[in-house]
């Protein structure tokens, strides 16, 4: 190859670089890169010369990527001809060429180009300094460059910070006495200029070169203007701030100067102005976490920075969108920086922010001291913890203060208060369920939730003003002598004792009330443990405590409690010691033990709910509601029977004890003489502690734990019970499900239409009242119109009466007596009673109105009250069925349940027949509709029953049988058809299921607006196979004769088909049925049916055909009954229009043929063989030839 043309070439390749250098795409740029420094080494010096020059003068190109491109590539030509020792990259030499194209030429007069100019030697000079040209350059080159990079300076302002940027790569590039003569020849004197201002860059300069005095709180104060003027930089932080944040944590003492900078200039200055100064101390911050110690984060994260953190991050506020997404950037990495930050930093900045608003995160929607909070150590959490008791209290006692001053100020100042005290117990919860959450040493996560569990019993429930420190050892007995008595440690203490010592007051009510409700939630999430045990020792603890803060002088808020309410609270620690005691006893079975735990689990949740947060101060002590009453002589009444119930269940006794108050042996005389089911009075119970009303007096939550502690208890009484459960305690299980029993007089039928009456009727009336109501007023005003008229002529005609009277009588005195001085009084009373007002109608109206609406919405909520109730006995029923315990009792719940599912569907339906929905009472009625079907179906009518006590089935199948009637749609009648069916396996119905089943048949068959459904029939073929024929066939024949119309007779012979399909179904027939069922085919065969129903005929045929095939392949008078009936209507077929039909039709008359010939070969033949040999073929494939054509 020639030189020209390998010039050319090389000149070529050159081109396709410095187009790619100019990409956006900075991959396309490394890539050109990488190719440039290639064709270096095998370029001649031409093209390289030519190379360096157009890299020059590309960079004052503004176009894409070109000065980024062009910079990054001179600086690789740079590096790869100065190892070569190359003359091309002479220091000065290059400066001046740079100088040289970066020059604005005379004629440049847009800003635009000028601007270019400046960037190419800006850009220049950087890669020029990222090079190692410089490294051994002179302190004359050095200081060339440093003064053309300077030089920046004074043409744009914002140019300034990216010039100081230039000369403080300069210098870096440079050894350290060229740089250091650098900075006393040109950048001292040029700072020390008296033309120059102080600015940010200028400050920035003098920390990079350490030409700073000694860093002092009042020359970061001098400072103050330049650094506010950082502003300008928005959105991005001025280099100055990480220089001069470098230069005060690389000080000896950086408090001072942190504290001087970030109290005296940062937040006075720049978090109240305008959003571009805000937004430099939330630039700041993150920088600033990293490098902050334990005794260093006051300082920066005090009162108005975190103010200016949650209006920055807080999207509620206006009119600050610039702001919204760096202070949540600002919080993000903040809460990332302090990841790696020690327990104890973390525990200070939370308090910090959570003094400020303790919904920080809330208000922010950034977790930030949630994460702060989750990785704390033990130490620190308590720490954390006593920060918010602290503040409870001292809120507590800022709003008593409060309360006693007046005005509008105070009240604005008292509710500011109440809400931020009520937010500090909220965060003590939530604290508690943080920490549950988190996954830490068990010891840690049991002592946070006891000591939080503790303070909110103590703050909710008990007045500790008299509260005293307890003394170690016992106090009653004799003081040994010499001996002191010492204080426990606060780690002996019982926590509630510990949690009153530290309150020493009662709390105002509103704290109380949420207090309280907070405690009855944290119960409940600690109480829900999937161990007994662990559950009773959470409870058996809570009772601790209440003993223990009484005894250390703390006295209930709420009135003390009665003799009944002290007679619970032995109660339930007669349990808790009957339960620890079977769990001693080694000889004690398991599942006795665990139930033992679970009603005393039970037992202590009731008495519990003894507590309440008391009466309200401010309405005078008033606030004690009959509610309260009545909800503590309910618990205790079911405390007591619940125990009863147990010490016979358990077969224990409940043992005495000088401090406790047993039993009176009347009263154990009478329970012996009622000899009550224990069972059946723990079934009561449960359902009525979950039928409770425990969500008055802020108790919501424990309604978890009652409900829990229920199921519990419920399960280990049927565990322990080896026998089925007895008739009284099926009767509580069902009265809790489907209500209480009603007088059977009359019957359920009358007993729905009464109760479907008075709803129709209540709806009449209230349409009446909206619609015609107006129309009834009118016709009122008519006649009192009427009537007022003819009184006021009676009026006028009595006053001039008396008026005459008068007259002559003024003087004389007038007697009345007694019995006219009442009639007068009664005739002025009607006078006024007939006076009538404008706008009386509609004020009338409007009231009839109001309570017609009040009406509908007290039966409403009644309504769902008893839907509500239903679904938690339900939970019972359900536990007692999925162990097997209600044996034959299970018959005196077919009936009941399927009752109830009828009335959920009829409630559910609108008047459409369709499913309706929107309301809640609908949908509760839906899911209780659901759960009632799934358990009828799916458990309740498998219950397998022993052999000889089926009490109950006759009854609960005719009832069945009256209920299948009124299905209001197929579901239903499936329903009972299982029912049905559960009855009839017992074989205890004494041949009354053949009469019922004929009953039903016949109805379904022949009447119009029957509610039964083939689906009935279907459950008995598919479910009782071998009983299906002799249940069915009969009505089935005579369904046929009688039916109503052609779809109910092709029904019938697809039932029919389906008992002759089964495996076995067709050996139970009558050969009477068979002939009858054969007559009936034939006669529907010659009865000239649509396709259709010829299909379902021909399909049963088919079906019978084939039983022979394989039941009846040698009886010969089955065959011949086939053969008589089917052959000749099959025949009549041949003339259908349809094919399908012809050929089925032939098909079957050749089975019945091949049918017949096979029973005569098998079984007894009609003639000698040789007179059928003779004729050469038998009667029977005669027909099947004839059959075929």
């Amino acid at each position: 190859m020639s030189a020209l043309s390998k010039s050319q070439t090389s000149t070529s390749q050159f081109f396709d670089v410095f187009r790619d250098l100019s990409s956006p795409d900075i991959n396309v740029r490394s890539k050109a890169g990488s190719q440039l420094k290639s064709l270096v080494d095998d370029s001649e010096s031409a093209d390289i010369t030519y190379a360096l020059n157009r890299l020059l003068k590309g960079l004052c190109s503004g176009r894409a990527g070109a000065r980024q491109g062009y910079a990054a590539g001179l600086t690789l030509l740079i590096d790869k001809l100065a190892s070569t020792s190359s003359p091309l990259v002479d220091p000065s030499t290059l400066l001046t060429s740079l100088t040289t194209v970066t020059a604005p030429p005379p004629s440049c007069k847009k800003g635009m180009e000028i601007r270019d100019y400046n960037f190419g030697l800006l850009f220049g000079l950087l890669a020029i300094s990222k090079s190692t040209l410089l490294s051994s350059a002179s302190l004359d080159v050095a200081s060339s460059y440093t003064k053309a990079a300077l030089s920046l300076y004074a043409t744009k302002k914002w140019l300034r910070e990216t010039s100081v940027h230039a000369v403080s790569s300069i210098l870096d590039s440079l050894s350290a006495d060229v740089r250091n003569g650098t900075i006393d020849k040109v950048i001292s004197p040029w700072l020390k200029s008296a033309a120059l201002t102080h600015t940010p860059e200028t400050l920035l300069l003098s920390l990079k070169c350490s030409l700073v005095p000694t860093l002092t709180p009042f020359f970061i104060l001098s400072q103050s203007d330049a650094l506010v003027s950082t502003s300008s930089s928005f959105p991005r932080l001025h280099s100055v701030w990480e220089a001069l944040l470098s230069s005060i944590f690389d000080s000896p003492s950086p408090a001072p100067l942190l504290n001087a900078l970030w109290n005296e200039v940062v937040t006075p200055l720049m978090s109240t102005s305008t959003h571009e100064r805000k937004a430099v101390p939330l630039l700041l911050l993150p920088s600033l976490a990293s490098r902050l110690t334990d005794d260093t984060v006051e300082i920066v994260f005090n009162q108005r920075t975190v103010k200016l953190m949650l209006n920055s991050a807080n999207s509620e506020t206006r009119n600050k969108a610039l702001l919204i997404e760096i202070g949540k950037k600002c919080l993000e990495d903040v809460k990332e920086k302090a990841k790696d930050k020690s327990p104890q930093f973390k525990f200070r900045l939370a308090t910090l922010i959570l003094t400020v608003d303790i919904k920080f995160d809330n208000k922010t929607r950034v977790p930030l001291t949630s994460s702060l909070l989750t990785s704390l150590d033990l130490e620190s959490t308590h720490s954390y913890l006593s920060f918010l008791e602290d503040s409870i209290l001292e809120s507590s006692e800022s709003l008593k203060t409060q309360g006693e001053d007046e005005g509008e100020d105070s009240e604005e100042k008292k509710r500011l208060a109440l809400g931020k005290c009520l937010a500090f117990v909220e965060a003590l919860y939530r604290a508690s369920k943080l920490f549950q959450k988190e996954d830490d040493a068990d010891d840690k996560r049991e002592k946070v939730t006891t000591r939080v569990y503790a303070f909110l019993l103590a703050a909710s429930f008990f007045d500790s003003s008299n509260v005293n420190e307890p003394k170690e050892g016992n106090t009653t007995g004799k003081k040994k002598k010499g001996k002191k008595s010492q204080k426990p440690s606060t780690a002996d203490m019982n926590p509630a004792v510990s949690a009153a010592l530290k309150i020493k007051t009662v709390l105002p009510f509103a704290v109380r009330s949420l207090a309280t409700s907070r405690f009855f939630s944290l119960m409940a999430d600690l109480t829900n443990s999937p161990q007994i045990k662990a559950s009773n020792v959470k409870y058996k603890e809570t009772h601790a405590m209440w003993v223990a803060a009484e005894q250390a002088g703390c006295r209930l808020v709420r009135d003390e409690l009665d003799d009944d309410g002290m007679r619970a609270r032995v109660v339930a620690s007669k349990m808790t010691r009957i339960a620890k005691e079977l769990e001693e006893d080694k000889e004690s079975e398991p599942r006795k033990t665990k139930a033992a735990d679970a009603i005393a689990n039970l037992t202590m949740a009731l008495t519990l709910q003894l507590l309440n947060e008391g009466k309200d101060e401010s309405q005078g002590g008033m606030m004690m509601l009959d509610d309260e009453e009545n909800l503590d002589d309910e618990v205790c009444a079911t405390v007591d029977d619940l125990f009863k119930a147990s010490k016979k269940l358990l077969d224990v006794e409940g043992g005495n004890s000088e401090d406790e108050m047993d039993v009176s042996e009347e009263e154990e005389e009478e329970e012996e003489e009622r000899n009550e089911d224990p069972m059946a009075v723990v079934a009561d119970v449960c359902i009525g502690v979950l039928n409770m009303n425990t969500s008055s007096s802020n108790r919501g939550a424990s309604v978890r734990a009652l409900r829990d502690a229920v199921k519990r208890c419920w399960g280990g009484a049927l565990q322990i019970n080896d026998e089925a459960l007895s008739g009284d305690c099926v009767k509580v299980l069902k009265e809790g499900v489907c209500g209480e029993e009603e007088e059977e007089e009359g019957g359920d039928e009358e007993r729905g239409e009464s109760g479907e009456e008075e709803d129709e009727e209540e709806e009449e009336e209230d349409d009446d009242i909206e619609q015609g109501l107006f129309g009834k007023m009118t016709e009122i005003d008519e006649e009192q119109e009427e009537e007022e008229d003819e009184e006021e002529e009676e009026e006028d005609e009595e006053e001039e009466e008396q008026e005459e009277e008068q007259d002559g009588s003024d003087d004389e005195s007038v007697e009345l007596d007694a019995g006219a001085l009442a009639d007068m009084l009664n005739d002025s009373d009607d006078e006024n009673n007939l006076q009538h007002h404008e706008g009386a109608d509609g004020a009338l109206a409007h009231m009839l109105k109001i309570k017609a609406q009040t009406r509908k919405k007290s039966k409403v909520q009644k309504e769902q009250i008893d839907v509500d109730h239903k679904l938690r006995a339900l939970v019972l029923l359900e536990q007692a069925l999925g162990r097997g315990k209600v044996g034959d009792r299970v018959f005196s719940l077919l009936l009941p349940l399927i009752e109830q599912r009828r009335s959920l569907v009829n409630a559910t339906l609108n008047k459409g027949g369709l499913a309706g929905g929107g309301s809640p009472l609908v949908n509760a009625k839906k899911s209780l509709l659901e759960k009632i079907t799934k358990l009828y179906t799916g458990k309740l009518v498998k219950v397998k029953v022993a052999k000889g006590a089926e009490d109950g089935a006759r009854e609960a199948f005719e009832g069945l049988a009256k209920e299948v009637r009124k299905s209001p749609n197929a579901a239903h009648v499936n329903a009972c058809s299982l029912g049905m069916i559960a009855c009839l396996k017992t074989g205890a119905l004494e041949g009354r299921d053949e009469e019922v089943y004929s009953e039903l048949l016949k109805e379904w068959s022949v009447k119009k607006n029957s509610n039964l459904q083939a689906g009935l029939f279907e459950d008995v073929i598919e479910r009782v196979e071998e009983r299906a024929a002799g249940l069915l066939l009969e009505g089935l024949v005579e369904g046929v004769r009688q039916g109503r119309n052609d779809f109910i007779k092709g029904e019938i012979y697809r039932l029919v088909g389906k008992i002759f399909g089964g495996k076995n179904g067709g050996d139970f027939y009558d050969f009477g049925q068979l002939s009858a069922i054969v007559a009936s085919l034939k006669e529907s065969l010659a009865e000239g049916l649509k396709t259709k129903r010829v299909r379902l005929v021909l399909a049963c045929c088919e079906k019978i055909i084939s039983y022979g095939k394989v039941s009846k392949s040698k009886d010969v008078e089955f065959w011949t009954c086939l053969e008589g009936g089917f052959v000749e209507g099959l025949m009549m077929l041949g003339a259908s229009k349809s094919k399908a039909v012809v050929k089925g039709a032939g098909r079957l008359v050749e089975s019945i043929a091949e049918g017949m010939a096979g029973a005569e070969k098998g079984g007894k033949k009609r003639g000698s063989k040789a007179a059928e040999e003779k004729k050469g073929a038998t009667p029977s494939k005669k027909k099947a030839k004839k059959a075929k054509k």
